[in-house]
């Protein structure tokens, strides 16, 4: 059987030509009437099967010209539409001479009832239509009527269609309001600023979330605080939600509009507004209870500090005491250590780090004899070995205690050089710490600024000679110019 398909969407077009062949058919395809007149014409169907709306010429068109045309005129002709599905559509049909089926249409379904139809046309057995056939006069006027009442049908559905679409936009962008308020809010709290300042600004954030920001007022107590917007009033029209931290109330936070507006659910307000100030005095009571936790916390973690500070000092002072000729020198280096990571922008946590590696860096000489530590002639290599050892030491007094930076490996590696050259483990260049290689160049300008058992002061000139010339051997090169920089411009030097 030839079946001439008339859809002007492509891919319903394309579906019917693929279900058709399957069942055996020989298809052809047209887009619109006109494509579809000049084919039948050229090569006339067995039977065409035509959409009714389409551009250019509609299927109703197509069957009236077909009808009038002696070649095509006894061509069966259905109707595959969704959208002309009424008594009256169907009665116009009819008048046509045409079969009229339904989208959609299961394929198998489809099939077979063209295939009756081609036979029924066949065998001259398809009843005579129950209504007369159309002149060409009464055709157009039936056909305008369809088309009107189709345009009408579909002018209401867009109406409806843009008033749903409008409220749908009016309600997104509301929500987007408010969402954008209550992330301002969670802003303000990641900055880091007071709670007074974030109070203060959060309520020039919250007009703008209202369905009338133009007449919306402010205004949020906490305590004995107030904030408010400078239009604030004490309006008739306003509504509030109590602030709470764990359960108990700290402040309420108000929202009203300088006169009154029609009454929207349950008053002036939208039922989501109730929901987003209550969001609000929600969010401000977590942030205040965070906040208040964070200052707790950083309270006690200064406590904390100010005592393992404590702890280090009593250990330092102890060590000090085995060795006076030495005494003052670790508070020396460590206070030049921080300054040099100072002037090179090192964070805070690391310069807290130095200050505690420094004032227990030679911690571990509590292992060495004191005979050794105050002799005042040169050390043997043996002599030598031991005080080498302080690192090892000093490492394995330190290795269990939890601190909050790694003290134990900056007193492990405060004697490592940048060649490798260094103790105790023979570390290089960015394999050691940061901490340590500022340590390192802070312990020899003071031990060599300084007098020993076994020599005089050298002086801070030869101290500063000795990590110029060996910057890029021994010493971070960046670490020493910091240092001679510091020296140089006299914003250091070193107290008795």
């Amino acid at each position: 059987m030839k079946i001439l398909v008339v859809e002007d969407n492509e891919d319903s077009r394309n579906l019917l030509v693929k279900v058709f062949h399957a069942y055996g058919h020989e298809i052809t395809a047209a887009a619109n009437g006109v494509e579809a007149l000049e084919q039948a014409l050229a090569q006339p169907p067995d039977i065409i099967l035509s959409d009714i709306m389409m551009p250019k010429m509609d299927g109703y068109q197509l069957c009236h010209e077909c009808k009038q045309n002696e070649q095509l005129k006894n061509i069966p002709f259905v109707f595959y539409t969704a959208a002309y599905t009424s008594d009256e559509d169907k009665k116009f049909a009819l008048s046509l001479e045409a079969t009229y089926i339904r989208k959609p249409a299961e394929p198998d379904v489809l099939a077979k009832e063209l295939c009756e139809v081609f036979e029924k046309a066949k065998s001259g057995a398809v009843a005579p239509a129950k209504v007369a056939p159309l002149e060409p006069s009464p055709f157009l006027t039936e056909y305008t009527k369809r088309i009107v009442t189709k345009l009408e049908e579909k002018v209401a559905e867009l109406e409806v269609e843009i008033t749903t679409r409008k409220q749908a936009e009016y309600d997104l962008m509301e929500r987007v309001k408010e969402l954008h308020c209550l992330y301002g809010i969670s802003s303000l709290e990641r900055q880091g600023i007071s709670l007074t300042e974030m109070f203060r600004r959060t309520v020039d954030f919250l007009p703008p979330a209202w369905q009338y920001p133009e007449i919306t007022f402010a205004r949020i107590a906490i305590g004995d605080e107030e904030f408010k917007t400078e239009n604030y009033t004490d309006s008739q029209w306003k509504q509030s939600s109590d602030i709470k931290v764990q359960g108990d109330k700290v402040g309420v936070i108000e929202i009203g509009y300088l006169e009154e507006k029609p009454e929207l659910d349950e008053g002036p307000f939208l039922k989501e507004e109730r929901v987003l100030i209550d969001a609000i005095a929600k969010r401000l009571g977590e942030a205040i209870n965070h906040l208040q936790v964070m200052e707790e916390n950083k309270q006690a973690t200064e406590k904390l500090l100010n005592a393992m500070q404590g702890t280090i000092q009593a250990i330092a002072v102890t060590i000090e005491t085995r060795d006076p000729y030495t005494a003052g020198h670790q508070r020396r280096v460590t206070t030049l250590a921080t300054s040099i990571a100072t002037e090179m922008g090192h964070s805070e946590e690391l310069i807290q780090g130095i200050s505690m590696g420094g004032i227990v860096h030679d911690i571990g000489k509590i292992y060495v004899p004191a005979e050794i530590l105050s002799k005042p002639t040169r050390l043997s290599e043996v002599e030598f070995d031991m005080i080498k050892a302080h690192c090892q030491a000093g490492y394995d007094i330190l290795k269990s205690v939890e601190f909050p930076w790694p003290i134990a490996q900056i007193v492990f590696q405060h004697h490592e050089r940048m060649d490798g050259s260094g103790y105790p483990s023979g570390l290089s260049g960015e394999d050691i710490l940061p901490e340590a290689r500022i340590l390192a160049v802070a312990d020899v300008v003071e031990a060599m600024a300084s007098h020993r058992p076994y020599r005089p002061t050298l002086g801070i000139d030869k101290a500063l000679e000795e990590i110029a010339q060996n910057k890029d051997k021994l010493y971070d090169p960046k670490v020493a110019d910091v240092c001679a920089q510091l020296f140089a411009e006299g914003r250091f030097k070193f107290e008795s």
